[in-house]
């Protein structure tokens, strides 16, 4: 059996370096309750502002309703919001209930469950309706063709053949109007019907042209607006993963350190029928153990000695010493406590 590491020339080069160190830390033992901080907090804040987003988007169905139906748009905001923080607030409460019963318990708490769900309906119908009409409301007027100018210059051709005509027809002789002059009516009334007839077809395809820009702008805040709609339903499915979240971790994170403080008379027993069972115990060759912690030993001599004589860096020596030391006293407790082995010297 080797008793010293072959490896050990190659590791002492590899603890120093700085890879070393990466995954040292990267593999270091962290309690769950540091380790998701970071996830946590962003499912913390998501879920906030899901109920924002939620509380927003059916206020404005909400305020509507009961401006129209008040008159007071002061009474409709203090309604409205009181309305929308009872409504996340229980959200969230009810929510916190069904799933900790669950991982506590794996209890389904079907009142709750019922009473959460129709919250969230509730939620998620004025949302999504709000959210349109939200989108509609304030979508701007779709940009339409103006054909002022062209208008204004056959309006100023107009106002022309009229005022001719007319000095045409104040041309007489002997009270009756001229013929060069009825011929000169004849003629401008003809330029006039063109005139007029070209109003007509400027006027008609500017209609044409911004009846086409105002169906098309409707379609777009439409479909803006159901996109809108549908963004809202998938942030309450969302806020429910956060909401679950969020307990999980607190539930996690409680366990992890409630379960070094179980109840002893539950411990003892549980001790009791391993020991009464020798095929559930853990047996381990005493010479594994005594070859194990004299390796242990000489790697811990070997560090004490480095740091001694300054060789390598003292921050590593001493993680050294550290690690070996408490590798030492972990393969000193598989020993049975019954006291047959001494500890190795």
């Amino acid at each position: 059996m080797l008793l010293k590491n072959p490896f050990e020339q190659e590791f002492d080069q590899f603890n120093e370096s700085t890879l070393f160190e990466v995954l040292t830390r990267k593999y270091q033992p962290i309690p769950y309750y540091k380790k998701y901080r970071l996830i946590y907090n962003i499912s913390l804040f998501s879920s906030y502002g899901f109920n924002l987003l939620s509380g927003v988007t059916a206020s404005s169905l909400i305020f509507l309703f009961l401006y129209a139906l008040s008159g007071s748009w002061i009474l409709a905001m203090v309604l409205t919001i009181s309305a929308i923080l009872f409504l996340e607030l229980l959200k969230r409460k009810l929510g916190s209930i069904i799933f900790k019963e669950y991982f506590t318990g794996r209890k389904i708490q079907w009142l709750t469950i019922i009473a959460f769900t129709t919250c969230s309906c509730i939620s998620i119908v004025f949302s999504y309706y709000g959210s349109k009409k939200m989108v509609i409301e304030l979508s701007n007027t779709p940009i339409t063709i103006s054909n002022d100018s062209t208008i204004s210059v056959l309006d100023l051709e107009l106002q022309d053949i009229d005022e001719q005509i007319a000095n045409a027809r104040n041309t007489r002789w002997k009270g009756t109007t001229t013929t060069e002059s009825q011929q000169t009516i004849n003629l401008l009334s003809k330029q006039k019907e063109l005139v007029l007839s070209e109003l007509f077809r400027v006027t008609q395809k500017t209609d044409t042209q911004n009846d086409y820009l105002e169906k098309e702008h409707n379609q777009t805040v439409l479909l803006q607006a159901n996109q809108f709609a549908l963004a809202t339903m998938i942030f309450e499915v969302l806020f429910l993963i956060c909401s679950c979240y969020l307990e999980y971790y607190d539930y996690r994170s409680y366990v992890e350190f409630l379960r070094p403080l179980s109840n002893p008379t539950t411990l003892v027993n549980n001790l009791e029928k391993k020991d009464n069972n020798p095929v559930a115990t853990n047996i381990i060759d005493p010479s594994i153990l005594i070859g194990a912690i004299k390796n242990a030993k000489a790697n811990l001599a070997a560090y004490r000695t480095k740091l001694q004589q300054g060789k390598g860096t003292d921050k590593t020596n001493r993680a050294g010493i550290k690690r070996w030391e408490a590798k030492i006293r972990e393969l000193e407790d598989l020993f049975p406590k019954n006291g047959h082995q001494e500890p190795i010297k």
